[in-house]
């Protein structure tokens, strides 16, 4: 059993009794595999989790062979970039996976689901929203493969359970929610179990005014239990003075609003006192704070503005001011497992870390400068594990928080992270998603859309550290985003400038190469071959023959989509001459192979020439190549091209066998544009083989990617070769 990482709630429960018998069943029935606990913040999830697994305990949990619970506010937030990395290598080392670091993040998912699945496992996953997608296209699908392989391969099979807690309905299991893995969504407590929550609390007052007071907060269950907290330490238990802080409620409780009226109503009873700075330290935090970090802030001398009320504290007028807290449930109950730390719950951090970052700046960065010292003096000198690594993440985050800009880059997360060329973290320890949370900081409001900050004075960053910042940011965000991210096109934008400035040919080629892909996914085509030119240009000044092949790949491809057929063929085949000499390796690391491309417009081109036999030894080779090379990139653009030609000749089995290959490796690889491409090509195997297409599914192939130009450019393909029109594309819509 291990539920140590699961948040601290309260003990009391009101009204839920329907949703406790809804777990029940959940767990006594085998046909469910998978049960999503959805509401918005503050409601009351973890606390429903917490009190039903306290049942399950009385009962040595029914059955189960085994317990593991896990918070993903408890492992660090970090808002857009929030990675599963820690969570995939302790599950996979507390379930027995021999080496939690080999595979792809896709791999290591499927390996955790067959450790968990074959037992009856009961799979505690609390607060899962971040690492899933807001609200938009792509809304609540997850961003991270390995939680998509395992909860995916668990809704299929799964002998035990596994219960999720969300602000948002998990969508990569939604096909599955009226059969393996149904949902519940909680709902606001009703005016009587709000009475009665607010009774527990010690208010007092007419049964009447006490549902009134529920009605005013909407029954959002943290928002009560503050009021209650409140009404009874300022106002006796009163609740006809509630008025202070109902008569200034927002209506939108989505984001907590009236959770934050009565924190705000809190800090004005408060005042400037000792009870402010400790909720504000613990603003520092996107998980649960440990004393000794704690320490590092307390020492004398007081950080000003923040600290001056603490440091002179006794540890019994510590642990008095701490026990204040959480009689008014400003701070979580202390942690049997983990006496050592303090928590809250995210929105009480949120509030007060918002506050103390946007208000006091000067008393902010000097707390995330030592909190950076504190993590980075905490580490091994070279980390070997994700585990031991983590304090490293954590230093450099504080670091640029606290405008320590150079420090972060050059004193830990070049030497000791990625430990220079070596790429420890990232290939070694396949902490992508880590590593893009660190990332991040060096931007402005932590979002990639955002300038990075270079600091200022000694910490300033230099050009060459801006390039390289940008470069692997937009490395990572290809990776795990797809060709099409919209972020790793910025980042590789913002790079052009530099590799010109700093002279970096090779580096200016990966950045032209990077706008190249996501206009060739997203844009129109005389744009791209614009891109497509001064890639060819770039690579002309340069010895490297590999490089080379890379011009010719784009020129080949955006050529044959333009329906320039003998062009294309031209520069296809000068690719695949010099790739067959076998010159010397590229230089630089790309997203695929550039000779699969080659091979793959080659192939395409022959067909278009009558040249069938030809065509397909072109296709074969490159998927060859692909697998070789382990260039996934490369594989599912062979698979596509391989599907097209099946397409062209109205093969409908062919094509939903390739479709459904590249379904399966864009899922795996987490290719949302690949994915909409294969569910549009197995849309018209189906439809062509006189089967009916949901509508629904077709949609979500065409909201999860851009696959616009390429059929819009296999069409103009089509009717360059039959002497037709373009407008032959209006045969084959985006819509399809």
């Amino acid at each position: 059993i291990s539920v140590a990482r699961l948040p601290v709630a309260g003990s009391d429960l009101f009204g839920r009794e329907e949703d406790i018998a809804f777990l029940d069943a959940a767990w006594a029935n085998r046909e469910v595999n998978i049960v999503t606990i959805v509401a918005w913040a503050g409601v009351g999830k973890s606390t429903l989790v917490n009190h039903w697994l306290r049942r399950m305990a009385a009962k040595h949990y029914r059955s189960a062979q085994l317990v593991f619970g896990w918070s993903f506010y408890r492992q660090g937030t970090s808002g857009g970039t929030s990675s599963a990395d820690e969570f995939l290598d302790v599950a996979l080392s507390w379930f027995g996976d021999p080496d939690p670091r080999i595979g792809t993040a896709w791999e290591k998912g499927e390996r955790l689901a067959k450790l968990i699945s074959h037992r009856r496992t009961l799979l505690i996953l609390d607060g899962l929203e971040p690492l899933q997608n807001p609200p938009g296209p792509q809304e609540g699908r997850l961003r991270d493969p390995s939680l998509q392989a395992l909860l995916r391969e668990l809704a299929a099979f799964n002998v035990g359970l596994c219960v999720i807690t969300t602000r948002t309905a998990v969508a990569d299991i939604a096909d599955h929610e009226r059969s393996s893995a149904p949902r519940r969504d909680l709902e606001q407590l009703s005016n009587d179990a709000g009475a009665k929550l607010l009774r527990a609390l010690g208010v007092q007052g007419d049964e009447a005014e006490l549902r009134s007071a529920s009605d005013e907060f909407s029954g959002h269950c943290l928002a009560l239990t503050l009021l209650g907290s409140y009404l009874t330490d300022a106002y006796a238990g009163d609740i006809r003075c509630r008025g202070e802080v109902s008569n200034r409620l927002a209506h939108d409780v989505r984001q907590g609003s009236h959770a934050r009226k009565v924190m705000a109503s809190y800090q004005s009873w408060f005042g400037e006192g000792p009870e402010l700075s400790a909720l504000r330290l613990l603003g520092l935090f996107d998980r649960p704070a440990d004393e000794r970090a704690l320490e590092a802030l307390l020492k004398s001398p007081a950080i000003a503005g923040l600290t001056e009320s603490l440091t002179g504290l006794s540890p019994s007028e510590w642990r008095m001011l701490l026990g204040g807290l959480r009689r008014a449930r400003m701070l979580a109950e202390e942690d049997a497992h983990h006496p050592e730390q303090l928590d809250a719950h995210p929105l009480v951090r949120e509030y007060f870390g918002e506050q103390l970052r946007s208000q006091r700046p000067a008393a902010w960065q000097e707390a995330n400068r030592r909190l950076y010292h504190h993590y980075r003096a905490l580490a091994p000198a070279l980390p070997e594990t994700f585990r031991a690594m983590e304090p490293l993440f954590l230093a450099t985050t504080c670091a640029c928080n606290a405008g320590l800009f150079r420090d972060a880059l050059h004193e830990v997360y070049l030497p000791r992270i990625q430990r220079g060329d070596a790429s420890f973290a990232a290939k070694v320890l396949g902490a992508r998603g880590a590593l893009l949370s660190v990332l991040v900081h060096f931007f402005e409001d932590g979002r990639w859309g955002s300038p990075l900050q270079t600091g200022l004075g000694e910490q300033r960053l230099t050009e060459e550290d801006q390039l390289l910042v940008l470069m692997q940011a937009a490395l990572y965000l290809t990776v795990t985003r797809g060709v099409a991210s919209l972020e790793a096109r910025l980042c590789y934008e913002r790079a052009e400038p530099l590799c010109h400035a700093l002279n970096r040919p090779l580096l200016l080629y990966v950045a032209l190469i990077g706008q190249f892909r996501y206009s060739l996914n997203t844009g129109k085509l005389a744009a791209t071959l614009q891109l497509a030119q001064q890639v060819y240009a770039t690579v002309q000044e340069q010895s490297n023959a590999a490089l080379k092949v890379g011009g010719y790949r784009a020129l080949a491809l955006t050529l044959c989509f333009m329906g320039e057929f003998e062009s294309a063929r031209c520069y296809a085949r000068r690719g695949i001459r010099l790739w067959r000499s076998r010159s010397a390796p590229s230089p630089v690391e790309e997203a695929d192979a550039p000779i699969v491309t080659c091979l793959c417009v080659e192939g395409l081109i022959k067909w278009h020439f009558g040249e069938g036999v030809a065509c397909r030894a072109d296709i074969a080779e490159a998927m060859s190549v692909a697998k070789e090379q382990n260039d996934t990139h490369g594989l599912v653009l062979a698979l596509f091209f391989a599907a097209a030609l099946g397409r062209l000749e109205r093969k409908t089995a062919e094509v939903e066998h390739l479709a459904t290959e590249l379904i399966e490796l864009a899922t795996r690889q987490h290719f949302a544009f690949w994915l909409a491409i294969g569910t549009a090509f197995r849309g018209w195997a189906r439809s062509a083989s006189g089967e009916a297409v949901e509508g629904p599914r077709m949609d979500r192939g065409r909201n999860t990617g851009h696959p616009g130009n390429w059929w819009d450019a296999e069409c103009a393909v089509l009717a360059r070769r039959k002497g037709r029109s373009a407008a032959l594309s209006g045969s084959y819509p985006r819509s399809a």
